[in-house]
């Protein structure tokens, strides 16, 4: 029998989790995240959560 991943349930929130796939689902389709620039190409809710993920960076848990 596999063994369960440790981050089958991290302990920030789900939609942190559902935000960070959506920014990251950028990255991977080629769109550089430029915070100076407001997240240009970024739906507005990506770009907020980014923008307020920068904010918080020293809170952030050392999984994220």
């Amino acid at each position: 029998m596999a063994a369960i991943d440790s981050w089958w349930n991290p302990p920030w929130n789900g939609d942190w989790q559902i935000n960070h796939r959506a920014a990251r689902k950028l990255v991977e389709d080629g769109l550089d995240l430029i915070p100076a620039r407001g997240f240009p190409g970024t739906p507005d809710w990506t770009g907020q959560w980014l923008y307020t993920q920068c904010l918080a960076y020293q809170q952030l848990h050392p999984g994220q």
